[in-house]
Protein backbone atom coordinates (compact mmCIF):
# COMPACT_ATOMS: atom_id res chain seq x y z
CA UNK A 1 0.00 0.00 0.00
CA UNK A 2 3.11 2.34 0.50
CA UNK A 3 4.23 1.84 -2.69
CA UNK A 4 0.44 2.70 -4.48
CA UNK A 5 0.71 6.08 -1.94
CA UNK A 6 3.83 6.86 -3.79
CA UNK A 7 3.20 6.05 -7.02
CA UNK A 8 -0.20 7.16 -7.31
CA UNK A 9 -0.20 9.77 -5.05
CA UNK A 10 -3.23 8.08 -3.64
CA UNK A 11 -3.93 8.46 -0.02
CA UNK A 12 -4.39 5.24 2.36
CA UNK A 13 -5.72 6.34 5.55
CA UNK A 14 -9.41 5.78 6.18
CA UNK A 15 -11.76 3.64 4.58
CA UNK A 16 -10.85 3.10 0.98
CA UNK A 17 -14.32 1.81 -0.50
CA UNK A 18 -17.05 3.05 0.32
CA UNK A 19 -19.43 -0.35 -0.32
CA UNK A 20 -19.99 -3.01 2.07
CA UNK A 21 -17.58 -6.21 2.66
CA UNK A 22 -19.65 -8.66 0.16
CA UNK A 23 -20.46 -6.44 -2.71
CA UNK A 24 -24.40 -8.59 -4.15
CA UNK A 25 -24.61 -9.03 -6.96
CA UNK A 26 -27.48 -6.06 -7.95
CA UNK A 27 -24.55 -3.64 -6.55
CA UNK A 28 -22.17 -5.37 -8.91
CA UNK A 29 -24.33 -5.19 -12.29
CA UNK A 30 -25.20 -1.48 -10.88
CA UNK A 31 -21.19 -0.54 -10.80
CA UNK A 32 -20.66 -2.46 -14.32
CA UNK A 33 -23.36 -0.47 -15.93
CA UNK A 34 -22.56 3.03 -14.76
CA UNK A 35 -18.80 3.35 -14.51
CA UNK A 36 -17.59 0.32 -17.23
CA UNK A 37 -20.47 1.10 -19.94
CA UNK A 38 -21.58 -2.30 -20.04
CA UNK A 39 -25.10 -2.98 -20.85
CA UNK A 40 -27.25 -5.13 -17.73
CA UNK A 41 -28.35 -7.54 -19.52
CA UNK A 42 -24.28 -8.16 -20.30
CA UNK A 43 -23.35 -7.22 -16.99
CA UNK A 44 -25.96 -9.85 -15.37
CA UNK A 45 -24.83 -12.63 -17.10
CA UNK A 46 -21.32 -12.00 -16.39
CA UNK A 47 -22.59 -12.00 -12.45
CA UNK A 48 -23.77 -15.19 -12.73
CA UNK A 49 -21.46 -16.47 -15.19
CA UNK A 50 -18.05 -15.60 -13.11
CA UNK A 51 -17.51 -14.63 -9.83
CA UNK A 52 -21.32 -13.44 -8.45
CA UNK A 53 -20.38 -9.35 -7.93
CA UNK A 54 -16.62 -9.49 -9.73
CA UNK A 55 -15.30 -8.99 -13.16
CA UNK A 56 -12.46 -11.51 -14.16
CA UNK A 57 -9.46 -9.86 -16.41
CA UNK A 58 -10.44 -11.41 -19.44
CA UNK A 59 -13.78 -10.11 -19.51
CA UNK A 60 -12.64 -6.78 -18.32
CA UNK A 61 -10.15 -6.91 -20.90
CA UNK A 62 -13.02 -7.88 -23.91
CA UNK A 63 -14.86 -4.70 -22.82
CA UNK A 64 -12.02 -2.88 -23.17
CA UNK A 65 -11.34 -3.97 -26.88
CA UNK A 66 -15.27 -3.67 -27.32
CA UNK A 67 -15.43 0.04 -26.07
CA UNK A 68 -12.08 0.88 -28.39
CA UNK A 69 -12.98 -0.40 -30.99
CA UNK A 70 -16.49 1.64 -31.19
CA UNK A 71 -14.81 4.69 -30.24
CA UNK A 72 -12.41 4.17 -32.83
CA UNK A 73 -15.13 3.72 -35.54
CA UNK A 74 -17.21 6.71 -33.80
CA UNK A 75 -14.01 8.71 -34.84
CA UNK A 76 -15.29 11.18 -37.39
CA UNK A 77 -19.11 11.59 -35.54
CA UNK A 78 -21.06 13.76 -37.34
CA UNK A 79 -24.34 13.85 -34.67
CA UNK A 80 -24.71 14.89 -31.35
CA UNK A 81 -25.81 11.54 -30.29
CA UNK A 82 -22.57 9.65 -32.26
CA UNK A 83 -20.52 12.20 -30.45
CA UNK A 84 -22.23 11.18 -27.01
CA UNK A 85 -21.79 7.80 -27.68
CA UNK A 86 -17.91 7.66 -28.47
CA UNK A 87 -17.32 10.27 -25.78
CA UNK A 88 -19.27 7.53 -23.18
CA UNK A 89 -16.98 4.35 -25.09
CA UNK A 90 -13.80 6.53 -24.29
CA UNK A 91 -14.69 7.29 -20.99
CA UNK A 92 -15.47 3.64 -20.17
CA UNK A 93 -12.67 2.64 -22.18
CA UNK A 94 -10.29 4.61 -19.98
CA UNK A 95 -11.97 3.24 -16.65
CA UNK A 96 -11.91 -0.64 -18.08
CA UNK A 97 -7.91 0.35 -19.21
CA UNK A 98 -7.57 1.66 -15.44
CA UNK A 99 -9.05 -0.48 -13.46
CA UNK A 100 -7.96 -4.09 -15.84
CA UNK A 101 -3.69 -1.97 -15.44
CA UNK A 102 -4.00 -1.56 -11.70
CA UNK A 103 -5.14 -5.01 -11.40
CA UNK A 104 -2.54 -6.65 -13.01
CA UNK A 105 -0.03 -5.10 -11.55
CA UNK A 106 -0.85 -4.48 -7.99
CA UNK A 107 -2.77 -7.69 -7.58
CA UNK A 108 -0.39 -10.05 -10.34
CA UNK A 109 0.16 -12.97 -7.61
Amino acid sequence: MDNVACLLHIPIEGRMLNHPKKVSQVYGVELMVAHLGVPHTVAVKNCKDEYNAYISYKTLKTFYEDHLYVATRLRDAQTMEHVQERDMRKNACVKCYLLYSVGCLVFGD
